[in-house]
């Protein structure tokens, strides 16, 4: 009797603290996925200043706006671990981050595949002095901290080189990094061996850090690769986290069983280990990383215009093009952002040949001679591989977007519409815990991801069947629909599925 008298007591007190309380918004009767995984309840919420106030079924309350979502969803705003959003936040009219916005997207990550800065604090100011349309976290970049010290070309660090860029790795990290980001696709990044990799995480460990990975292969070494990033992990010391992870290549579809299995024996022994996944059979990436041969790399773009335009380099580049086929030509199709060269976007190489009358090495040249920085689309994955990554319990949602791609427009969206509610490869809750509290706890983030009092108010709303996500391989910069409300620090970016051009991001460093 006296456990429920003292049941009572603590919700009464608990109504009446909600009733004595003025809540800037208060949403009622929405089903509400709070983003551990648990199926949808109907709770109340109310919103104060930046901050969750209230979660519960109480209904007489006061507050300035009060918004009735019966028959929507409500959870927390979606979390993109991997972003190359760090173009959009520096230009003033694309710092709204609409693209993430318009899918749900409260908080991004940038420095991902070791482009970002180690100067956090310099780069977090230049953002926050501009406004953010939402959240930004960061990743140390290892490229930057290869290239500071040194350069970009074939070169290993000796003693001296790898402290000083361990001390960079430092700076990054003290002024407030996830982790460490790697991208060992690219210059000079490419040139690096484990031990050197092995030895920044371990300073990435000491602050509590993540190593963040694009890794060497997704096509056929893909299992190495895997063991790489397991190697830096245990070495290290550090949970480790693989990007976009897919296998990739006709001849290489259906390995995701073998990755999964490789995975799954490690977390088992005790390794941390995770990724994110985004859900379209093509990736993007600078045409010259999938063309050219790795030591015609070396240097950057300068240098490899330069060895283009010298005869014997250019002989020895032409008879390692000519090996192409047309299969893996029509497989790769010219997008970017760079206004010079979007009149060829959606043509493949093979349409290139055609359209020109030369054969892919003069097309290959001629593209990067005149635009040495052109990306572009391969359509080298397959779904079935895909929907097995994305049912793994370790696998969140991470978009790679900040390209000419539909990832950029509908990673997020893309999961709700089609792989919830079309094909139903999980159900709705899971969607959102991949999307929210699993990447929040993943990358520690504080008081996110997660519909709880106290916590910040990166609230959505909408209905699953109305989530569209509009851009595809043909029209790919149409924006995701269906948010009702997006509400980032307590304030709406999107209200009545409009846009209110309010930038209330804010920098999260490690461990605030």
């Amino acid at each position: 009797m006296k456990s429920v008298i003292l049941g009572l007591a603590l919700l009464y007190s608990g109504t009446l603290a909600a009733q004595q309380k003025v809540f800037d918004y208060f949403i009622k009767n929405a089903t509400v996925y709070d983003g551990t995984g648990a199926p949808g309840a109907k709770l109340n919420i109310g919103i104060q200043q930046d901050k969750i106030a209230y979660v519960g079924t109480d209904t007489l309350v006061k507050a300035t706006h009060i918004i009735d979502g019966a028959g929507y969803v409500l959870s927390p705003g979606f979390i993109d671990p991997h972003t190359h959003a760090d173009r959009w936040l520096k230009a003033k009219d694309t710092n709204y981050l609409y693209p993430w916005i318009a899918q749900g997207v409260t908080t991004v990550f940038v420095g991902s595949d070791g482009f970002g800065t180690y100067r956090i604090a310099d780069e977090f100011a230049t953002f926050e002095e501009k406004g953010m349309g939402a959240n930004v976290a960061a990743f140390v970049g290892f490229g930057s901290v290869r290239t500071h010290v040194l350069g970009r070309d074939v070169v290993q660090p000796g003693k001296v080189d790898l402290v000083e860029m361990k001390l960079l790795v430092e700076q990054g990290m003290q002024e407030g990094a996830l982790g460490l980001s790697t991208g060992l696709l690219y210059v000079p990044q490419i040139w690096s061996k484990t031990p050197e990799i092995v030895e920044l995480s371990k300073v990435a460990a000491k602050y509590g850090g993540i190593y963040d990975t694009h890794m060497r292969s997704e096509t056929g070494n893909i299992i190495n690769s895997v063991n790489e990033v397991i190697t830096i992990g245990k070495e290290a010391g550090l949970p480790v986290h693989i990007s976009h992870i897919k296998v990739s290549g006709p001849s290489n579809w259906g390995r995701s069983t073998e990755v999964i299995a490789l995975i799954n024996k490690v977390r088992t022994e005790g390794l941390d280990i995770t990724a994110n996944q985004y859900p379209f059979v093509a990736s993007l990436t600078g045409l010259k990383n999938g063309l050219m041969p790795k030591w015609a790399l070396a240097g950057g773009n300068t240098k490899m215009v330069e060895r283009l335009n010298d005869p014997e380099d250019l002989k020895k580049i032409k008879a390692f093009l000519k090996d192409r086929t047309d299969e893996q030509n029509k497989r790769v199709v010219v997008s970017s952002l760079d206004k010079s060269v979007q009149h060829l976007n959606g043509k493949s190489l093979y349409d290139l040949c055609q359209e020109w009358q030369m054969p892919i090495e003069d097309v290959a040249v001629k593209l990067l001679k005149e635009h040495p920085g052109v990306s572009g689309m391969s359509f080298t994955m397959d779904e079935q591989d895909i929907i097995n990554f994305s049912k793994q319990p370790w696998v969140m949602t991470g978009s790679d977007g900040g390209g000419f791609h539909p990832r950029t427009y509908a990673t997020f969206t893309q999961i709700v519409e089609n792989f919830c509610m079309a094909k139903e490869v999980f159900p709705l809750e899971w969607a959102i815990h991949r999307a929210t509290g699993m990447t929040a706890k993943k990358f520690k983030l504080p008081n996110r991801g997660e519909i709880k009092e106290g916590y910040y108010a990166d609230v959505i709303l909408f209905k699953p069947e109305e989530v569209k996500a509009n851009s595809d391989f043909v029209n790919i910069d149409r924006l995701s629909e269906g948010m009702r409300y997006v509400f980032v620090n307590g304030k709406p970016v999107i209200e009545e599925k409009s846009f209110t051009k309010e930038l209330p991001g804010k920098t999260i460093k490690k461990g605030q």
